[in-house]
């Protein structure tokens, strides 16, 4: 799981920011995942399944203090499925609503794998 905090705030903000932001991991040049996208392979040339990248929830809240104040603050939490090669990754945002450029941050696939490693299974 990755949770990904965000916040927007103005006269021009629109309450559903959030669902139009397009994520994208990418784990070298061939393993990428965009969330929402329907035509994205299952599988990868070398048999194994292909990164999926899903919402997996959202909490948060939309306020509108007056005509010119609206806020909108949120945690999405996204779910990176199977789990990444260990090594450098990076997951970018765009979002129309949040202005035209590309916003990214590394991931470090080593320290999911880790974090994985260490998950205890709550039913079986």
């Amino acid at each position: 799981m990755l949770d990904v905090r965000a916040s927007a705030r103005g006269r021009d903000v629109a309450f559903d920011v959030f669902e139009r932001m397009v994520f994208t991991a990418r784990f070298g040049a061939e393993i990428i995942a965009v969330m929402h996208d329907k035509t994205a392979p299952r599988w990868r040339p070398d048999g194994n399944p292909a990164l999926v990248l899903m919402q997996y929830g959202q909490q948060g809240g939309r306020t509108a203090l007056s005509a010119g104040d609206r806020r909108v603050d949120g945690t999405l939490r996204l779910w990176l499925y199977p789990l990444p090669p260990p090594g450098p990754g990076t997951l970018s945002i765009v979002s129309p609503g949040l202005g035209p450029g590309l916003a990214s941050c590394p991931l470090d696939g080593r320290a999911i794998v880790a974090a994985a490693a260490e998950a205890q299974p709550c039913w079986r």
